[in-house]
């Protein structure tokens, strides 16, 4: 029992060596690996665009997806009259509004769009 108790031990031991050694010998290229993530990115971006031609055909084609599709943008305008309706919001709305005109003027005194 204890033989088999040894036996057991090292070759456990024995094949977590292995293992460790494997996974530091399997270390990828780095080039490889930006290429692979280049590559995935921009099959990403590929897939979103599908993505999103789809839907905007299934909410024309769907009566029932275009109903939904429209009260949810009728909840939408709502929902931001609102928002945009508080005092706190409506500050903040205009600061941003108020940075973004001095952006494009900033851009404008450089030549840039």
């Amino acid at each position: 029992m204890r033989f088999t108790l040894m036996l057991l031990t090292m070759f456990c031991l024995a094949a977590g060596v292995g293992a460790a050694d494997e996974a530091k010998a399997a270390k990828p290229d780095p080039a490889v690996v930006k290429a692979k993530i280049n590559k995935l990115a921009e099959d990403q971006k590929t897939t979103a665009k599908a993505m999103h031609n789809l839907r905007i055909k299934l909410i024309k084609t769907d009566p029932e997806l275009k109903k939904l599709h429209d009260s949810i943008m009728a909840m939408h305008r709502e929902l931001a009259l609102k928002m945009s309706a508080n005092k706190d919001m409506r500050k903040l709305i205009i600061k941003f509004e108020d940075n973004e005109k001095e952006i494009e003027n900033l851009k404008k005194s450089i030549g840039k769009k």
